[in-house]
């Protein structure tokens, strides 16, 4: 009797690993995608003409391409990346970066942009 229980149990784990083995091919493969996608956008992002800027929650940049980067009088868009979206982001009517996140980019109402020595 305890050799089928250990046997039983050796088929579940083999089982077991051979479900965890799937599991990880598929995320792997998934991962690669979304990896594949990720450089075709940013690309597609980073040689846009029009600016494009995007911030986290707590107002840091996180993004700008180049042609942003030139508004703004960088050489290099690494030269605002980091920095708070305030620094640069002035809307016409409120100076608050609360204003500037709660403002839903369908407002309709535009952010004007401030050039600053970087």
């Amino acid at each position: 009797m305890a050799r089928e229980t250990l046997t039983d149990d050796a088929t579940a784990l083999r089982d077991r690993q051979d479900s965890l083995e799937q599991e990880l091919r598929r995320t792997r493969r998934e991962l690669e995608e979304a990896r594949a996608r990720e450089t075709l956008y940013s690309g597609l992002a980073e040689r846009a003409p029009d600016a494009m800027l995007v911030y986290d929650r707590s107002g840091y940049i996180v993004f700008i391409n180049e042609a942003c980067a030139g508004m703004f009088g960088a050489t290099h868009r690494d030269q605002i990346i980091g920095r708070l979206a305030t620094d640069d982001l002035i809307p016409i009517r409120s100076r608050t970066f609360a204003a500037i996140s709660k403002r839903s980019s369908t407002a309709g109402s535009p952010l004007f942009v401030r050039s600053r020595n970087v």
